[in-house]
């Protein structure tokens, strides 16, 4: 026997395979130009980034390196070596890739997906858009290319790195259906808008029928709302605050305290529960549905805002204490009309006390000099302020934090498709959207050759896509298999039996997977599996693969 060599190639050999299962390398050699006696098209130099991005590198150069220590003949088949996965080469690629349009080959391959997964066209469709920083630097964008630039990350509003955008709109268990890369700089705004545009050229009216386009509030706005109208979408949304509507159908549904108590709709002991109440307005003439919902958990960012405003009025009443001390008033009318007027308008959060107090004081005489014997000095009386502070106005802060975790869904849907309490879950579904992006948003270090143009930093976003695209798969198939297997749970890393296993979790013990490969007397060669665990071998089971991919050259 020869040399025994281990592999660890579990993550990518299940990659590779999803890959195929959706056409990947096909439709990418399909779309793009490139020559047909060549050793490798681009759809398979564009197969091994997504295999590297799932490797967990996040730093995407020197990826022929990576596929050195890989068993390239069971991952693309025999003749493949690492150097046809260099730098330029893999550059030429995302070249042709941009040049075939990404856009289309993404569509593509989401309907491709969607239909691999048998999951349908119809209920919600989320849509939102994340930034993706990336380091290193970049020349002016060529015309009909994506700007990178320094910008806002939507987590922290800081301006920190370069970066670009990513769009997308998925449906069901967190499918794409659509995803687009944006330049740095794009608007919410008007991504919604080119969006409803794109997704009515993409469906059917059969298909729109079934959908509900849900977005944050970014997307309602007038034009927007005219578009929503004109193109005859379903729509699920957050109305601004910037909305005087928003305020007035709030004070109206306290005012009527007549809620429906919805209670938690995420799992877990510290869910927030939920209650809604129905109202309805108009905008431009257009009349709304609007879903007045309040949550029993306040968002950090205003529960700080909150107590710096309470802090804040602290600080004010202090100071007019101080101030009053200093500078008496000559009259009590005036002194009385000063503290009526400051408990009038600062004291919101903590009560006061105002007590007016009257003192003799000699008032000060106008001729120089000691005055003449007997002559008493003239006296005047003062008027000043005692200001004292007192408790915090409980019941008041409670109703500010109520107010607070309130807010507007609004929807033209009509009543009978969908209740007050459908709307709310539509809506709150929105988090799983945002939730998708974290597999890719991550600072990404590309390789100097990916950063000579910036349609390559575009054709990789779009790499980044395909991928997401096989994360969602991965975990959606484990999910569904569960649902009809037994038992319904399975066993994780750290003993932990779960029914609904991450794409992190089946990766993280797909990466255990060890194959020995050896080469026998007479040079032929032998992969076995070191050892294959039955919790190993049930992820295999749910994502409807043979564990012997990983064994076998992958035909050419």
């Amino acid at each position: 026997m020869g040399e025994d060599i281990g592999f660890r190639s579990g993550v990518l050999g299940v990659v590779g395979a999803l890959c195929r299962q959706i056409g990947l390398v096909d439709v990418i050699n399909e779309a793009t130009e490139w020559h047909p006696q060549a050793k490798m098209g681009p759809g398979e130099r564009i197969l091994a980034l997504i295999m590297s991005i799932f490797g967990d590198r996040r730093a995407l150069w020197r990826v022929q390196e990576y596929f050195e220590d890989e068993d390239l003949e069971v991952l693309f088949g025999p003749g493949v070596r690492s150097d046809d996965f260099n730098d330029d080469a893999l550059g030429r690629a995302l070249d042709k890739l941009y040049a075939a349009g990404a856009q289309g080959v993404m569509a593509t391959l989401a309907m491709r997906a969607l239909a691999v997964e048998a999951i349908p066209l119809e209920g919600a469709l989320r849509a939102d858009t994340a930034t993706v920083s990336v380091w290193g630097d970049y020349r002016e964008p060529e015309d009909g290319a994506i700007e990178i630039t320094f910008g806002h990350a939507k987590e922290n509003n800081r301006v920190h790195s370069k970066q670009f955008q990513l769009g997308g709109v998925r449906v069901g268990p967190g499918m794409p259906v659509l995803g687009q890369v944006l330049s740095g700089n794009s608007s919410d705004k008007a991504w919604n808008f080119e969006t409803l545009e794109t997704l009515s050229r993409q469906l059917d009216a059969a298909d729109m029928e079934k959908l509900v386009y849900i977005g944050d509030a970014q997307m309602v706005t007038g034009p927007n709302l005219d578009r929503i109208a004109g193109l005859n979408w379903r729509f699920i949304s957050r109305l601004p605050s910037m909305y005087a509507l928003a305020d007035e159908v709030k004070a109206a549904a306290f005012a009527e305290g007549e809620w429906l108590e919805v209670g938690r709709i995420s799992p877990g002991k510290q869910a927030a529960s939920y209650r809604v109440q129905e109202r309805s307005g108009v905008i431009d003439d257009r009349p709304y549905r609007l879903v007045v919902t309040q949550s029993s958990s306040l968002e950090r960012r205003k529960e700080q805002a909150l107590q710096r405003a309470i802090d804040k009025e602290n600080e004010a009443i202090l100071q007019q204490a101080a101030t009053w001390r200093k500078k008496p008033f000559s009259c009590q009318e005036d002194a009385l009309a000063a503290a009526a007027a400051f408990a009038a308008k600062v004291p919101r959060f903590w009560g006061i006390e105002a007590e007016i107090r009257a003192e003799e004081v000699l008032l000060k005489r106008a001729q120089r000099g000691r005055p003449r014997k007997g002559v008493e000095p003239p006296r005047v009386t003062r008027y000043t302020i005692e200001l004292q502070l007192g408790d915090q106005r409980k019941d008041i802060i409670q109703q500010e934090k109520e107010r607070l975790s309130t807010f507007v869904l609004i929807t033209n849907v009509p009543l009978k498709d969908r209740s007050a309490e459908d709307v709310l879950r539509d809506y709150h579904s929105q988090f799983l959207a945002e939730q998708n992006w974290r597999f890719i948003k991550v600072p990404w270090h590309l390789s100097p050759v990916f950063l000579k143009l910036n349609r390559r930093v575009e054709a990789f976003a779009y790499v980044l896509l395909f991928a997401l695209i096989i994360h969602r798969m991965i975990q959606h198939r484990a999910r569904a298999s569960l649902e009809t297997s037994s038992p319904k749970k399975m066993l994780l890393p750290g003993g932990i039996w779960r029914s609904t296993p991450t794409t992190e979790q089946l990766l993280d013990m797909l990466a255990r997977v060890e194959v020995r490969f050896s080469v026998d007397q007479h040079g032929m060669h032998h992969r076995t599996f070191s050892r294959l665990r039955p919790e190993i071998r049930r992820v295999f089971e749910l994502l409807h693969l043979d564990p012997q991919i990983l064994t076998q050259p992958h035909p050419t």
